[in-house]
């Protein structure tokens, strides 16, 4: 509601018009209020030529989550912005999964120790590989459910980034 009648000028206090001049009060406009973040949101639609393009390389698109195969998209569809897209997330993805398991090979050969049980070598890690083996688990599981979205993005023809990679650029012209 108005504080003060937009005529006269006179203080209101509720009235539905103004007790000095008889004016009806206008009520003013709500205040605009921005929408809140909605990560569940539609994607923005797709123009007639990205919509064809999408619905031609959804293969495509889905092959990029599949470890080494993202290179077949990469080099067979060169020219779609949506097998460049998923190519692009799905090569971050592979570039990420074959550096831990370097890493994880690493503190493996680092940690290894071996003891002879009745003359034969077993291996043994001591606890640092063991904490490093929770923790790589836990990433490999976290990479297997980002390609799970992104299949499912490229499944339904969106250009939807991942979390927390999918702004990471591995190719360029995107």
């Amino acid at each position: 509601m108005a504080n003060f009648c937009e005529k006269c000028g006179s203080p209101l206090n509720g009235e539905k018009f103004c007790p000095n001049c008889g004016a009806p009060v206008v009520e003013a406009p709500a205040p605009a209020t921005q929408a809140p973040f909605n990560p569940a949101a539609p994607a923005a639609p797709l123009s007639a030529e990205d919509a064809k393009d999408a619905s031609d390389n959804k293969a495509m698109g889905i092959l990029a989550y599949f470890g080494i195969l993202v290179f077949i998209p990469i080099f067979a569809a060169k020219n779609s912005k949506f097998a460049r897209f998923h190519s692009n997330q799905g090569l971050t993805l592979f570039i990420i999964s074959v550096g831990m398991f370097l890493f994880n090979m690493g503190i493996e050969w680092a940690t290894r120790s071996t003891t002879s049980v009745w003359g034969i070598a077993v291996p043994t890690h001591n606890w640092v590989y063991s904490l490093w083996s929770v923790i790589y688990w836990i990433g490999l599981i976290f990479i297997f459910v980002l390609a799970i979205m992104g299949i499912v993005n490229a499944a339904k023809g969106e250009c939807k980034e991942l979390p927390i990679i999918g702004k990471i650029n591995s190719l360029k012209h995107i």
